[in-house]
C-alpha cells in the first residue's frame, strides 16, 4: 500500500465539524472532531491572512472515548492555548509571517475574516474547513454623513423597522468605531459611529471637543423618517466614554449608556507632545468642562518624559492617577452622572495599564449609589484583561510590533473578556431599550 493510499484511508476515518462556518463575528462557533479510533492524538491548526500578515494557532488533543472531541469541553495537551474553549484557536493566533505589499486600514476594513482549519493525524492533513466571519449582514445599509454638524457613518437595517439607535464613540487614537457599529447593526439596531476627534495632519486630535457634536448626532437620529423607535443609547470606549457620560448627563434623549475601559473623571485634552500646560478635552456652549488637570503631574510626568526619550513603551496609569491626587481636582473633574436619566453599564479590565479604568469607572458607580440613581447600573470587571476590550473573536497584535503604549492584559484574557463583554452589551441594550 503506497503513501497516498494510506493518506486516503486515514482521511476516511476522520471528520472535522464546524458549526456555523459562515456567520456574524459575534456568533459562537462549535468545533468538534470525530474519528474511528478513540485515544488517538490529533492536531488542529488555524490560519488566516489579515492586512498582509499570516496568523496561525494550533492545539493537540486525544480523541475521546466515544470517538468525539468537542473543543468546548476538551483541554488541549499542547498548543497555543490551555483550556476547554470552542473559540480557543481563534483567540490564540500569533503572527508568523509578513507578506510584503500595501496594507489596508484594518480599523475600518469590513471585509469578512476567513480562517482555515486543518485536522492533522500523524502529520497528515485529513480534513479541512473554512470559517467565514462577517462584520456586516447583507440587509444593512451604510450611510456616510458629513453634514448636520458632525461626521460619522450610520448603519441601518433594511429588513426591520422598530429598531432603537446606538451612537458609538471610539477612543483617542481612532476617528470612528466602524466595525463595532456595523456588527451591532447586524444584531438589530440602527447604529451611528460618530467621529468627534479633530484632524491634525491627518491624525486624531483630542482638544476642545464640543459636547454639542453628540447633540447634533441625536438630532440627526430624531429627524430620520426611517427611524420609528426614538430610543437612543450610546457606547463610549476609553476617552470616548467621558464624552458619552457628559453627553448623557446633558441630553436626556439618551436612555442607555455603556462605558468600555472608560473613566468617570473628565481628563485633559491631548496634544502632539506632552507639555506642562494641558488643554481641556471637552467644551459645552463654548466653555471648557471641568477637567483634571490644568498642569501635567510632576512625578509621573518626569518618568514619562524619560521613558519616551528612550523610545520605551509607556503606561499612563500613574499619570492619570497623580492628576486626581488632589481631592479638590477630583471632585471638580468628576462627571455628574447623577444627571443621567437612563441605565448604565461599565466594562473594565483589572489590568488596564493605559489608566485604571476599573477604579475610574468605580468612581461613577460610587456617585450613582450616593445619589440613589433610580435607573439600573452595573460595573463588570474582567480579570487579567487590559485596556483593549474590543470586538469579540478578533486578533490583537500583542507585543509583536513596537508600540508607544502599554495597554496591560494579554491577548487571550482580552479576547475572552471581549467575547463576554459584547454579549453583556447586547443583552443590556435589549433589556433597557
Amino acid at each position: 500500500m503506497d503513501d497516498k493510499t494510506v493518506e486516503y484511508k486515514i482521511a476516511d476515518e476522520w471528520n472535522l465539524h464546524v458549526s456555523p462556518s459562515d456567520c456574524l463575528l459575534n456568533t459562537p462557533i462549535n468545533i468538534s472532531v470525530h474519528g474511528k479510533y478513540p485515544g488517538t492524538p490529533f492536531t488542529l491548526k488555524a490560519t488566516k491572512t489579515c492586512n498582509n500578515i499570516i496568523f496561525s494557532s494550533e492545539a493537540s488533543f486525544i480523541l475521546g472515548e466515544n470517538g468525539t472531541t468537542n473543543l468546548s469541553e476538551s483541554v488541549p495537551f499542547n498548543g497555543t492555548y490551555a483550556e476547554a474553549n470552542s473559540m480557543g484557536l481563534l483567540w490564540s493566533m500569533r503572527r508568523v509571517k509578513y507578506i510584503s505589499g500595501s496594507t489596508a486600514d484594518t480599523f475600518y476594513d469590513l471585509s469578512p475574516i476567513k480562517t482555515t482549519l486543518t485536522l492533522e493525524v500523524n502529520n497528515v492533513c485529513v480534513s479541512e474547513q473554512t470559517i467565514i466571519q462577517h462584520h456586516l449582514s447583507e440587509d444593512i445599509k451604510m450611510v456616510p454623513i458629513k453634514e448636520s454638524g458632525f461626521i460619522g457613518t450610520a448603519f441601518v437595517p433594511q429588513n426591520k423597522t422598530n429598531f432603537a439607535s446606538i451612537i458609538f464613540l471610539d477612543g483617542s487614537q481612532r476617528f470612528q468605531s466602524i466595525k463595532e457599529a456595523a456588527l451591532l447593526a447586524s444584531n438589530g439596531y440602527c447604529t451611528l459611529s460618530v467621529s468627534y476627534l479633530k484632524s491634525h495632519k491627518h491624525t486624531p486630535s483630542l482638544s476642545h471637543i464640543p459636547v454639542e457634536t453628540i447633540g447634533n448626532a441625536i438630532e440627526w437620529l430624531n429627524t430620520r423618517d426611517f427611524i420609528v423607535n426614538k430610543k437612543i443609547g450610546i457606547v463610549g470606549k476609553s476617552r470616548g466614554s467621558e464624552l458619552a457620560l457628559h453627553a448623557a448627563s446633558i441630553y436626556h434623549d439618551i436612555e442607555a449608556i455603556i462605558s468600555i475601559a472608560g473613566s468617570g473623571i473628565s481628563y485633559h485634552g491631548l496634544k502632539d507632545n506632552l507639555t506642562m500646560n494641558l488643554p481641556p478635552a471637552w467644551t459645552y456652549r463654548g466653555k471648557p468642562l471641568p477637567y483634571a488637570a490644568l498642569y501635567a503631574p510632576k512625578l509621573s510626568g518626569y518618568a514619562l518624559y524619560k521613558q519616551l526619550s528612550q523610545n520605551k513603551s509607556v503606561s499612563f496609569r500613574d499619570w492619570y492617577e497623580e492628576l486626581i491626587a488632589d481631592k479638590k481636582v477630583l471632585d471638580l473633574a468628576t462627571i455628574p452622572v447623577e444627571n443621567i436619566k437612563g441605565s448604565l453599564l461599565f466594562i473594565s479590565g483589572d489590568d488596564d495599564l493605559m489608566w485604571d479604568s476599573a477604579k475610574l469607572s468605580g468612581i461613577s458607580i460610587q456617585r450613582l449609589n450616593r445619589f440613589k440613581h433610580p435607573w439600573p447600573f452595573k460595573h463588570d470587571i474582567y480579570s487579567r484583561a487590559g485596556h483593549r476590550i474590543e470586538l469579540p473573536h478578533t486578533y490583537h497584535n500583542y507585543n509583536e510590533s513596537p508600540s508607544p503604549f502599554l495597554y496591560g492584559g494579554n491577548q487571550y484574557s482580552d479576547l475572552k473578556a471581549s467575547h463576554n463583554a459584547w454579549n453583556k452589551l447586547v443583552l443590556f441594550l435589549n433589556e433597557v431599550l
